[in-house]
């Protein structure tokens, strides 16, 4: 018997699942945002369709996708190909359009602020990350030099699915960091720049409902001591290292980091174990 919490996780991934339900050779139209992947292997972006709740691996060699993963709703246009080592067919688009907006109330603006004491080592970056389908970066400025960094991103307040949203729907809630890198790096196949290696977490504000709000943190360089909180970010409960997989998690560690931090699983095994040994006690009060 599949337990209910794990049986929750697989309704949650659903629609994922049954994205690529489409043969190759398909044409595809659909309705959404673009969201980068990293590393690139046989797709660079994830596509929801807000019609069908379809997720696509996209890619395209006409269009330069970039341009379109800054939070902007698009309209794609596209067929279903094979490719040899990947087991799913691939989008390849060949139209990208930006579409109108969504109904009011359906996006966000998450904006960012990090106060910075002292003088930062001449090769500090910082960046807003949220993570969502992908793992998107938002990179803070100081323009005025007045140590106050910021930067914002717009987001989908709603996950995909049939339009109109019904009245009782809920905003998502996405994991969000600040994090300090070291330089920039951009990857070949994407214009947007993410923090260096090694790369140290400012602030962790956990699940952050998506809303029109300013998330706020602060970092001292003064004397010799720097007050952040280095991290491994290389597992699923760290920031985006090399591999992004600390914030990205994958497609198994993404839904993992939408469930408490015990697990499920966890969780369920804890409240069994509480059952039994209350049920052991009771039976020895009564011998």
């Amino acid at each position: 018997m599949v337990p209910g919490c794990m049986l929750a996780v697989l309704l949650a991934a659903a629609p994922a699942l049954l994205a690529q339900e489409a043969p190759a050779g398909s044409e595809i139209e659909a309705t959404g945002y673009l969201s980068p992947v990293y590393p690139r292997d046989a797709y660079s972006h994830l596509l929801n369709d807000e019609t069908t709740g379809a997720t696509y691996f996209a890619r395209s060699e006409v269009v330069d996708l970039d341009s379109y993963d800054d939070g902007q709703r698009v309209g794609v246009g596209g067929t279903l190909v094979a490719d040899d080592g990947y087991t799913e067919p691939i989008l390849e688009v060949t139209r990208v359009e930006p579409a109108e907006d969504p109904s009011p109330g359906e996006t966000a603006t998450l904006a960012f602020e990090v106060f910075v004491e002292g003088v930062p080592p001449a090769d500090a970056t910082f960046f807003g990350a949220v993570r969502g389908e992908g793992l998107r970066y938002v990179p803070l400025a100081d323009p005025d030099g007045d140590g106050l960094y910021t930067g914002s991103t717009s987001l989908s307040r709603f996950p995909p699915g049939t339009r109109p949203l019904p009245p009782d729907a809920a905003p998502v809630s996405l994991p969000v960091r600040v994090v300090q890198g070291t330089g920039t790096q951009t990857p070949e196949e994407s214009e947007s720049s993410r923090p260096g290696e090694p790369v140290s977490v400012i602030k962790d504000f956990g699940p952050v409902r998506v809303e029109d709000k300013t998330l706020s943190a602060s970092v001292s360089f003064e004397g010799d001591r720097e007050e952040t909180t280095t991290s491994d970010l290389g597992d699923g409960s760290s920031g985006g290292g090399g591999s992004d997989e600390g914030l990205l998690g994958g497609g198994a560690n993404g839904i993992r980091g939408f469930l408490p931090g015990t697990g499920g699983v966890t969780l369920a095994l804890l409240g069994a174990g509480i059952l039994l040994a209350s049920g052991l006690l009771v039976r020895r009060l009564f011998r």
